[in-house]
């Protein structure tokens, strides 16, 4: 798992390098591990953003983290979309 992190002062480099791709599916487990595992430890979160077409193969125990949850789904992801937890929003 490679984890770059962006903040405002890096925002472009976001919108060059964030270009999804296809592949096997998201693996949503194994961003809800790493910050349960590495990220929380000492830290509060307000919310999770998941930006994904919605073609999952594993999702993950988001419910356990105690935060809220909100997957946006790209345009043409999965229409019909229903995580076990958190908000889904459609994204244009």
């Amino acid at each position: 798992l490679e984890v770059v992190v962006y903040d405002a002062s890096s925002y472009h480099e976001f919108s060059l390098d964030a270009v999804p791709g296809p592949s096997g599916g998201t693996n949503a487990e194994c961003v809800q591990e790493y910050i349960r595992d590495k990220v929380m430890q000492g830290n509060t979160f307000d919310c999770g953003i998941m930006l994904t077409d919605g073609y999952l193969f594993r999702e993950g125990d988001w419910k356990s983290l105690d935060i809220p949850l909100l997957w946006g789904i790209v345009r043409d992801g999965k229409e019909d979309f229903n995580p076990e937890f958190g908000q889904v929003v459609q994204l244009d």
